[in-house]
Parts: C-alpha cells; structure tokens; sequence
C-alpha cells in the first residue's frame, strides 16, 4: 500500500503546476470577475493540460517508485530522478503555457479566429471598450459632457468603460472654433470624473 505522505506529494505535483499557470494568467490578462469554484475549476483544468503534456509528450512522470524488499518488509520510495525531472518541466510547462494563454487572450488570436469561421461573435476581452483601444491605432478626440474637446493619442487606457480613463499623449484642447491648444509635456491623464460622453477615433494623418 502506498503511504500517504507518498500520495499527498503525488496530488501536490499534479496540482500545483496548474495554480502557478492560473497565477500567470490572472496576472497578465484582464478578466470577468470569477468565484473560488470558476478559479479552482480552471486551475485544475490546467493541471491537468500540464501533466498531460509532462506525460505524454515529454515522457516524464512523478508517480515512479522505487521498491525496496528485503527479508522483512517491502518500502516504496520515490525515484529522486523522476521527481526532479517532472517538477522541472512542469515549472517549465506551467510558466509557458500561462503566458501563451495571456498572449492569446490578449490578442485576441483564438477568438478572432473563431468569429472569422463564423463559430462565434464573441471577443476574448472584458469589454468593447478594450476592443476598440486594442485594435484601432488612430489618434483620438474625447468629447467631456461639458462639451469640451481633446485630441491626442491614446497611450494607455482603463479596460472599461466604468473606469474611463485615458492618457493622451502628444495632446491639445480643441477650442470652439477647431483652434488646437497644445498641451505641453508628455500628455494629458483623464479620469473618469471628466465624465466622457464620446470617444472618436480620426486619422493619424
């Protein structure tokens, strides 16, 4: 019989790897807000992937034991050997898997491709707000529900609407008469209690 020290290592090992890519994920990509049970759920969605990978493409396994007889008892140990090669490429699995997921996620790669095949309409991102600023590389100006105006580009910006911020860079005030009034030093910061009413997007030129 397996001791149970042995078989809490062995869940450990399958387990962990799929948290840590969890952590990367969550880290690099902006995300809906998820329950405990979405988290745990997903984590071992991707220790499994993990070990999948760990097993079948790089042939290395934790669960390798060594059997020791003698005269009296039988032990099992853990191969030191197997152990460390697995922790190795599991850490190595994990930490490339989250950050090609981010990537993906971020650039919106798998979706895309699915909504050009006509499989979904959906978008990888939070919002039709991150959309637009991510794929839309114009200069833009910002109307303010007071009716003022400013142009620059969109350097950095919030992923939704809700938090309506942006820094411009390169910016002016748009006066009423189309007058440009540069904003001198590296750019303008708006915060959502500018309360933005439009965002248009014009040509750089």
């Amino acid at each position: 019989m397996i001791p149970t020290t042995y078989q809490g290592i062995q869940i450990l090992l399958v387990l962990l790897p799929g948290f840590f890519t969890a952590r990367i994920v969550g880290a690099l990509t902006v995300r809906p807000n998820q329950t405990d049970l979405d988290k745990a759920i997903e984590a071992l969605f991707y220790s499994f992937f993990v070990y999948f990978i760990c097993v079948v493409f790089l042939r290395v396994n934790p669960l390798v034991v060594d059997i020791k007889v003698n005269a009296k008892s039988a032990t099992l140990d853990i191969n030191p050997d197997s152990l460390r090669n697995f922790v190795s490429w599991a850490f190595v699995v994990a930490g490339s898997l989250g950050l090609a997921i981010s990537y993906l996620s971020t650039n919106d790669l798998v979706t895309g491709f699915l909504r050009w095949i006509k499989v979904t309409k959906r978008s990888s991102r939070i919002s039709v707000w991150s959309d637009v600023f991510h794929d839309l590389d114009e200069f833009v100006v910002v109307e303010f529900t007071d009716g003022r105006r400013v142009r620059g580009w969109p350097r950095m910006f919030s992923d939704t609407p809700e938090e309506g911020s942006l820094f411009l860079e390169k910016a002016s005030w748009i006066l009423d008469d189309e007058t440009p009034v540069e904003i001198h030093g590296a750019g303008i910061l708006i915060t959502k209690n500018l309360r933005i009413q439009s965002v248009s997007f014009i040509d750089s030129k």
